[in-house]
């Protein structure tokens, strides 16, 4: 894995949405400005996936990540990616994230399936490109494993060239993510072959901080 992988899954694993907007606990800092701030408390599976596709004028970037949580009495499961094209600028193609169905994701730690329409889904919102199927399939290959505990952060810098917003990932807890084989599509796009997938067990805090 190259270090900007590395980077981008970093992103992936830090990734999350709620409903309700809230403060980050006085552990992950306040950052400056007037962001919106969105929280998703994980516990349970997880899946993730991240890419990196080098050509001739650019490069394009992709991440995905789908985890199980929220309110003990009432679960969810959480679904954000981005696609991201960077030449001269960077571009954001494909955005969206939000709550989707608990029954479009099956597997365990081992192996994990999604499939997720957002066409006619009011609890996902989609800030770049079109709204449609995602299906997205897992299986642990063996190859490594990572354990992280703490406070994490990543920030990317949203579209350059439209002004698009800065997205900061935070997160406080605790991961344990196992390398996995990936395949599947993202509202119409592929996932390439050198894509880097990964299913996790988290029990943390995960905040997404736009501005």
């Amino acid at each position: 894995m190259t270090k900007l992988q590395s980077l981008f899954l970093t992103a992936v694993l830090s990734v999350a949405c709620n409903s309700d907007i809230a403060q980050p606990p006085a552990a992950l800092a306040a950052v400056s400005g007037p962001p919106v701030i969105t929280r998703f408390v994980t516990n349970g599976e997880g899946g993730s996936l991240v890419w990196f596709v080098p050509d001739a004028t650019g490069a394009t970037f992709g991440f995905l990540y789908f985890g199980r949580g929220g309110p003990v009495t009432d679960p969810q499961t959480f679904l954000s990616y981005n696609i991201v094209r960077c030449a001269d600028h960077c571009v954001e193609l494909e955005n969206g994230n939000g709550i989707i169905p608990n029954s479009d994701v099956s597997g365990n730690v081992k192996k994990l399936h999604l499939s997720t329409n957002t066409s006619n889904n009011p609890n996902f919102t989609v800030y770049a490109g079109s709204r449609g199927n995602i299906t997205i399939d897992l299986e642990v290959n063996g190859l490594y494993s990572q354990r992280s505990e703490g406070v994490m952060q990543t920030t990317m810098p949203g579209d350059t060239l439209a002004g698009g917003s800065q997205q900061t990932f935070r997160q406080q807890g605790i991961y344990t993510s196992f390398s996995a084989r990936v395949s599947g599509s993202v509202v119409g796009t592929e996932v390439p072959l050198v894509a880097t997938g990964g299913i996790s067990t988290a029990h943390n805090v995960q905040i997404q901080i736009s501005r």
